[in-house]
């Protein structure tokens, strides 16, 4: 099913590659225009959800991610592609 997947080339053009960033750059931005201070008073109020969510996302998530490709045993780029994903905070 995947054998040939590592024989997969993406052609991006540098039009689409700046699309992309722009894209990015537009989401991220609206996602930034959502944070009030308020939101990092909270943080500060309840430091033990933050740092629950934040072990999760670093440590639990990948270590989960980790077991699943020895058990799965996927091609080592599948099996890369997943731990940089499930590595990757958001």
């Amino acid at each position: 099913m995947l054998e040939g997947i590592d024989n997969i080339r993406l052609n991006f053009s540098e039009g689409s590659l700046l699309f992309m960033n722009i894209t990015l750059a537009a989401i991220m931005f609206g996602v930034a225009l959502e944070i009030r201070i308020q939101n990092f008073k909270d943080i500060l109020k309840y430091p033990k959800s933050a740092m629950l969510g934040v072990g999760s996302q670093f440590i639990i998530l990948p270590a989960l991610t980790f077991i699943l490709v020895i058990i799965l045993n996927p091609p080592p780029s599948v099996a890369m592609g997943l731990i940089l994903i499930a590595s990757c905070p958001g």
